[in-house]
């Protein structure tokens, strides 16, 4: 399927793509094209910004950069270090003599004035090896600016020919109106990178600290004797931290530790369906961001439950991306349903992605041997349940 995706792309077939993808059960738009090492999101961004198309061309393009978007295709996947592509631009202009007249000939191509006239092309293109989709918009918008910035320089120049100034005038405004649609793609493929980056925080980005910063904080767990709250985990087993730490990283806690109810003055925080592991897990990742356990993915879905109960986005982003590396047939549905029920984008892609490359899981879906909220997810689309009762609509009077 994926392959026939990119054949139509490769063919210009923008609508029958678009199609195939919103009709399809199970895709993996993530794939790289064999060939050319690029994602389908890659080999849309010259047309997305071709001034050339017509408006019906224009619109499939559009309509299928947005179903890609939609299904979770991730513009931040990267072409191979191997990667040999390269995108492409053709800008035209205006052919002038050296007299600075222009030139015509035998074409069916036309001036404002019904006058058969030559066209020159200007070529951009970039490398697209170890870059994202986002990446190569954003080289390709530089190039873009360089190529203005010269053409708005060479307006205001004494030229040894008019050519040479008509030239300019006439690359300037192609360069700018390049450069304002690249400038709306890339706002385009940022957005999904935006919201992943919100659901982390402000303060999302992954930084190299020095080791003796994590062992500090290590230490600083560990001091039990300055512990002042209690998390009480399943069968009465406890877990202690410090209350003001637990209150910084979470909103919910700090309400509920400086309230008048019993987590507030006992300092103590009920945790019935949490095992002690996850509990040890959630505040070593709360201090430290780092851990030395072994991680299974039943542990981590209930760090995962604990930290997105208690709104900590970074914990929940450090789930995320364990529970991806650690997907089986045996957990995927326990673990895609997480993913829908709490919309974490990061962990729904890596289910999609485990999902098209797993027969066992494609055959369950046919079957439809899988929880309703992993069905939507896989599908994208509402299934009917008839043996669900029908909810009857409340009335008012």
């Amino acid at each position: 399927m994926s392959c026939a995706l990119f054949d139509l792309v490769v063919g210009k077939e923008w609508a029958i793509a678009a199609s195939l993808i919103r009709s399809a059960t199970i895709l993996d738009l993530m794939a790289l094209q064999p060939e050319t090492g690029l994602t389908l999101l890659h080999m849309l961004i010259v047309p997305s910004v071709d001034g050339n198309l017509d408006d019906v061309e224009r619109q499939s393009v559009a309509k299928l950069m947005a179903t890609l978007l939609e299904r979770c295709a991730d513009p931040l996947i990267e072409a191979p270090r191997t990667c040999k592509s390269k995108l492409k631009m053709q800008l035209t202009h205006q052919e002038v003599s050296e007299s600075g007249h222009l030139l015509y000939h035998d074409v069916d191509d036309f001036d404002d004035y019904g006058t058969e006239c030559k066209w020159a092309t200007h070529t951009v293109s970039i490398e697209c090896r170890g870059r994202s989709a986002l990446a190569c918009a954003v080289a390709l918008r530089t190039e873009c600016h360089k190529s203005s910035s010269l053409a708005s320089t060479m307006e205001g120049q004494d030229f040894a020919t008019t050519a040479q100034h008509q030239t300019a005038n006439d690359l300037y405004p192609v360069w700018r109106s390049t450069a304002k649609r690249l400038d709306a793609l890339i706002a385009r493929l940022a957005d999904p990178v935006h919201r992943l980056a919100s659901s982390c925080g402000p303060d999302a980005q992954q930084l190299l600290v020095h080791e003796s910063v994590v062992f500090l904080w290590e230490k600083f767990l560990l001091s039990s004797p300055t512990h002042d709250v209690v998390l009480q985990c399943e069968d009465g087993i406890q877990v202690t931290a410090h209350a003001q730490l637990l209150s910084c990283a979470s909103p919910v806690l700090s309400a509920m530790l400086s309230s008048n109810m019993l987590e507030g003055s006992q300092q103590r925080v009920q945790l019935p369906d949490c095992p002690r592991a996850a509990a040890s897990l959630f505040l070593e990742l709360l201090y430290t961001g780092t851990t030395n356990a072994e991680v299974d993915s039943s542990v981590a879905l209930s760090v995962l439950t604990l930290a997105h109960r208690w709104q900590i986005p970074s914990v929940v982003s450090m789930m995320e991306r364990a529970l991806a590396g650690l997907l089986t047939e045996e957990n995927f549905p326990e673990v895609a349903s997480a993913a829908s029920h709490r919309d974490l984008p990061t962990l729904k892609r890596a289910c999609i992605t485990f999902a098209a490359g797993s027969p066992c899981i494609q055959r369950r879906f046919e079957e439809e041997d899988l929880p309703r909220e992993v069905l939507l997810l896989l599908d994208g689309r509402e299934r009917v349940n008839e043996s669900a009762p029908v909810k009857k609509m409340r009335r008012s009077f």
